[in-house]
C-alpha cells in the first residue's frame, strides 16, 4: 500500500509541474500545442460542460468564479469562443484551422445565473446551459440532489425503506456509494415511479428545499428569463424530468421532451433547437431516439463522451470536456494532454 505522505508528495510535484507549464509554457504560446501545425492538425470544435459555479470555495470538487474566470480567460488566447448555435453553423461548414470552443452548463442551477453569467460578462465569452424544467416550474430541486442529500443525513427513515433495504443490500459500504447507487438504480426508473420514491426519501429531509445547501438550488422561472435575456446566452433542452432517454419508453420520452421544449419556449419565448443528453449517454442513441430529437425540431444533441468535434461528427453525439473545478494549470495541462 503506498504510504500517505508519499502520494501527496507525488501529488504536490505533479502539480508544481503544472504549474511551471502554464507559467512558462502555455501561457506564453511557446509550447508546440500552439505552433502553426498543430493549428492546422487540432482543427475542431471543443465543447466544455460545468454544472455549478460558486462565488468562493475551497474544495477542488467544486469551480469557483476564480477558476471559472482564469479557465475562459486561458481559452480565449487559444481559441475562438463561439456560441452552440455558431459552433453547429460551422460544423456544417468548417474551416481548416479553426479551433473553436463552446462553454456549457447542464441542469440549470441558480448559481449559473447569480455567480455565472457576471464571470461570462466579464470575460465576453458565450455560454449554453440545458435546463430541466420541472425544477424550474416546481422549485423542488433536483431528484438526484435529493437522494445524496438523504442519503448523507444518515436517516432512520431512508434505511427504512424497503426499496432502498433492497437496494442498499447490493451496494459498496460508506454513504457515497449508497448515493451513487441508488442515484443509478432510479434512472432505470419511468419518471412516474422514479417521483414517488424521490418523495419518500425527501420526507427523511423534513421534506423542503431549505433542508438543502443553497449551491442546489434550481433557476426559478424569473431566473431563467434573465439568464435567457442575456445576448451571451442560449438555452438548450435537457428533458424536463432529467430522465435517462435509454431508460425511456419511446412514449415518455417524447412527452418528457415536449414538456421541456414546450416549458422553454413558454418562459424563455425561444423555442430551444440543441439537446443535452441527461447522464450524458455512451452510446449512439437508437433510431427511434433520434427521430424524436428531430420531430421535436432538435438539430444536435451533446452528450459527455471527451471528444473532439468535427466536420464528419455524428450531431447527436457530439462530445464535451469537463470544466474541472481544480486550479487553472491543471485545467490547461490536461487541455495540452488530449489525444488527436
Amino acid at each position: 500500500m503506498v504510504d500517505l505522505r508519499t502520494a501527496d508528495r507525488v501529488q504536490r510535484v505533479k502539480q508544481g509541474v503544472r504549474e511551471i507549464a502554464y507559467i512558462t509554457g502555455v501561457s506564453s504560446g511557446c509550447t508546440g500545442f500552439l505552433n502553426a501545425a498543430d493549428r492546422a492538425r487540432r482543427t475542431g470544435l471543443y465543447a466544455f460542460i460545468g454544472h455549478h459555479v460558486l462565488a468562493d470555495d475551497e474544495s477542488d470538487s467544486i469551480l469557483t468564479a476564480e477558476r471559472l474566470q482564469g479557465r475562459l480567460l486561458h481559452l480565449r488566447k487559444h481559441f475562438d469562443m463561439v456560441s452552440i448555435p455558431e459552433a453547429l453553423e460551422w460544423l456544417e461548414n468548417p474551416s481548416m484551422g479553426d479551433r473553436l470552443a463552446a462553454i456549457t452548463f447542464d441542469d440549470g442551477y441558480r448559481d449559473n445565473l447569480t455567480v455565472g453569467l457576471p464571470v461570462l460578462e466579464a470575460t465576453a465569452v458565450p455560454a449554453t446551459v440545458f435546463v430541466c424544467t420541472e425544477q424550474v416550474l416546481t422549485g423542488r430541486p433536483f431528484w438526484f440532489d435529493v437522494v445524496r442529500s438523504a442519503t448523507a443525513s444518515d436517516s432512520g427513515a431512508l434505511t427504512s425503506l424497503a426499496w432502498v433495504q433492497e437496494i442498499s443490500a447490493a451496494s459498496p459500504a460508506g454513504g457515497h456509494g449508497l448515493a451513487d447507487t441508488l442515484v443509478n438504480a432510479l434512472n432505470q426508473d419511468a419518471p412516474t415511479l422514479r417521483a414517488e420514491k424521490v418523495n419518500e426519501l425527501s420526507e427523511a429531509l423534513g421534506g423542503g428545499l431549505n433542508a438543502l445547501p443553497p449551491h442546489l438550488q434550481p433557476l426559478s422561472p424569473d431566473d431563467l428569463r434573465r439568464l435567457a435575456s442575456s445576448p451571451l446566452m442560449t438555452i438548450g433542452a435537457h428533458t424536463h424530468t432529467h430522465s435517462v432517454v435509454g431508460c425511456c419508453s419511446e412514449s415518455d420520452l417524447r412527452d418528457d421532451l415536449a414538456r421541456n421544449i414546450t416549458a422553454l419556449e413558454e418562459l424563455t419565448g425561444e423555442r430551444p433547437s440543441v439537446f443535452a443528453y441527461p447522464k450524458g449517454v455512451t452510446d449512439a442513441p437508437s433510431v427511434h431516439v433520434r427521430s424524436i430529437l428531430e420531430e421535436l425540431g432538435l438539430r444536435a444533441a451533446f452528450t459527455t463522451k471527451r471528444h473532439i468535434n468535427r466536420l464528419n461528427s455524428d450531431p447527436w453525439m457530439l462530445g464535451r470536456f469537463p470544466l474541472g473545478a481544480g486550479p487553472v494549470s491543471a485545467f490547461a495541462w490536461e487541455l495540452m494532454q488530449l489525444s488527436f
